[in-house]
């Protein structure tokens, strides 16, 4: 009881808040259970591929136990792709994508001897862009320096073609049809609220959101959210507040939406720019 265990493939994660010792002779015995039912259907559990994640300040960061080997603690931990540290934050992640992008750059570079401008840019969508992007809902950035750390490679990327370096970065993104990719973080999460909101994924929007309709005017959609009082930066911007705002300013007309198509297509006649905070444009 208490115990969390979540399931992807071939990754397990267990989780519990540690507010005693019963939760930690809980989760203890969960991990001893775990290594019951691999050992019944003979399928090894790999320790030193297993880490433990100590969350928050007051936590005792009690050492566990797989099949009496210690599980290797570590200040931050790679969970489906995506790096996060014992402070809730994506520094390592955002530093890892930034790095391994500007290595898929200068491969493209290198492999393609061709220098027309919409082959390379093509070329950068499908093979380097989504390394910037990738579970962005999960980690997409508040700091200015990790904004324009990321905007930076996209940057670098359309100063590098043949014929645009003496445009400024506006221009270049017009001209490529491109979009800055804190717009693109921002429709991201936008888009996850509507799937989210409308039943089109497998969670339960209540688990994220509180609706907030009886707490503003009529004034506007009926999709209306109730924005959270935050204490910290990692409050401020988890998913489920930092872009209610944005969500509530949208018009009704965009929210209600059918389908997700056509959410996305609506989403490309506005014009967010009171909502970008990097210095991208």
């Amino acid at each position: 009881a208490g115990v969390i265990c979540k399931l992807f493939a071939d990754d397990v994660k267990i989780y519990i808040t540690i507010d005693s010792d019963s939760s930690i002779n809980q989760l203890a015995m969960a991990l001893q259970k775990l290594c019951e039912w691999s050992s019944k259907w003979q399928l090894s559990i790999n320790v030193l591929k297993c880490n433990v994640l100590h969350i928050g300040k007051c936590n005792p960061n009690y050492n566990y136990f797989l099949n009496g080997c210690l599980i290797q603690s570590f200040d931050h931990v790679r969970d489906l792709g995506v790096e996060v540290d014992d402070q809730l934050k994506f520094d390592h992640h955002i530093a890892n994508v930034v790095s391994r992008a500007y290595q898929r750059l200068a491969i493209l570079f290198k492999g393609f001897v061709s220098r027309d401008a919409k082959l390379l840019t093509r070329a950068y969508v499908v093979y380097v862009r989504p390394i910037l992007e990738y579970c962005s809902s999960v980690w997409s950035p508040h700091y200015l320096k990790d904004i324009d750390a990321l905007e930076q490679v996209q940057r670098y990327f359309t100063r590098r073609l043949h014929g645009f370096k003496h445009f400024c970065y506006s221009d270049r993104l017009l001209l490529l049809n491109l979009e800055s990719l804190e717009l693109r973080r921002l429709k991201a999460d936008l888009n996850m609220y509507f799937k989210i909101l409308n039943n089109f994924v497998d969670i339960d929007a209540s688990t994220f959101f509180e609706s907030g309709i009886n707490n503003y005017q009529t004034r506007g959609h009926n999709f209306k959210l109730r924005k959270d009082i935050c204490s910290t930066d990692q409050q401020l911007n988890m998913f489920s507040n930092r872009v209610i705002d944005c969500w509530n300013w949208l018009p009704e007309s965009v929210v209600n939406c059918k389908t997700v198509n056509s959410f996305k297509y609506c989403l490309n006649k506005i014009n967010f720019v009171d909502f970008l905070n990097g210095r991208a444009l």
